[in-house]
């Protein structure tokens, strides 16, 4: 279930970046007002194999300053860009000209079923993203790959709180400046509620600064059960709960998928549903759900679905943005008959 469940913690996220989800309550420690539209920038501004929310309109990046760092975060004065000293230069040595605003994401992601997780960062210039809630389905291939945005250089960030002390560090890339992960990611990156605190030592194009979030509690899908051979027709909706929370952001996709031997998402149509967590429940229309499995056939059609939950914490640096954003998932297998 790792390939299927990385694939759709991405898509996870940009469900929570084009601000599908209902905002924190103003009085929420997490650090997260205003930061539920910035780590799209992690992917590029949309998930591996395409845009499911479809990218036009909305409203552009930014937020009021999430100030949960733990101290006051490092500012950047934004008339006065950073230097490079020329005995040591950053990765792109010969600086490129930065846009206005940039947003500066670290994402987390665990899988404890699998188990599996991954850490990434990026930069990358701002943008509109759109305003999607409710229930979708698109077609979407989890095996295509999507041009990464133009990256950017903020120097070494080290990640703190998690289950070991990590550290991304830039290098020119195809794009510009990408991150990169020195050794290897442990499977249970997190603890629930842990306190992950990003820090960038500053670069070329960003500021240091420093940003946190709690991690999300783990998912417990209530229905449908977990377990192989549990059939849902498509000609009924689709009724899933869990045991509510208060993230940020909650998706609960369903897709086509190959169960056996290995469970393996496939390209088709893919719903997702952006709701809040604190509902427990949603419901997706037997359309969306006849649209997943359009070739059940004899045996029925494998499905897989995902419920995502994430949290997110900001910071303002001037024009500029930074996030960490922290998703943990749990899959169902479900086969769709007639």
């Amino acid at each position: 279930m790792r390939h299927a469940l990385e694939n759709v913690v991405l898509a996870s996220l940009f469900g929570l970046a084009a601000g599908c989800a209902d905002p924190a309550p103003a009085d929420d420690d997490a650090g997260t007002s205003g930061g539920a539209r910035a780590d799209a920038a992690a992917n590029g501004g949309a998930p591996v194999g395409g845009d499911p929310a479809g990218a036009s309109g909305g409203a552009p990046l930014g937020g009021e300053p999430a100030g949960a760092t733990g101290g006051a975060p490092v500012e950047r004065d934004a008339t006065v860009e950073p230097t490079v000293d020329a005995e040591a230069p950053r990765p792109d040595a010969v600086v490129t000209p930065r846009p206005a605003a940039l947003v500066a994401a670290v994402v987390l992601t665990e899988q404890p079923q699998v188990p599996a997780a991954t850490l990434s960062a990026r930069v990358t210039a701002a943008g509109e993203l759109p305003n999607q809630s409710g229930c979708v389905a698109v077609p979407f291939d989890p095996n295509a790959q999507a041009a990464p945005a133009q990256g950017y250089d903020t120097g070494t960030i080290s990640l703190a709180g998690a289950r070991s002390a990590l550290e991304l560090t830039p290098s020119v890339g195809g794009a510009g400046v990408d991150y990169t992960v020195g050794g290897g990611v442990p499977d249970d990156l997190f603890d629930d509620n842990a306190r992950l605190v990003a820090t960038a030592q500053g670069g070329a194009h960003l500021g240091a600064f420093e940003v946190a979030v709690n991690a999300p509690r783990s998912v417990n899908v209530r229905s449908p059960q977990a377990q192989f051979g549990a059939q849902q027709s498509v000609n009924d909706d689709l009724v899933v709960e869990w045991a509510a929370g208060e993230s940020e952001s909650l998706l609960v996709t369903l897709l086509p998928a190959q169960l056996i031997p290995s469970v393996e998402p496939q390209a088709g149509q893919w719903v997702f549903c952006s709701v809040p967590d604190a509902e427990g429940t949603v419901t997706i229309p037997a359309a969306q759900v006849a649209a997943v499995g359009d070739n059940p056939g004899v045996f029925g059609q494998g499905a897989l679905l995902i419920v995502t939950r994430t949290r997110v914490g900001t910071i303002t640096l001037g024009p500029d943005t930074a996030a960490i954003t922290a998703s943990t998932s749990q899959g169902v297998p479900v086969t769709l008959v007639q």
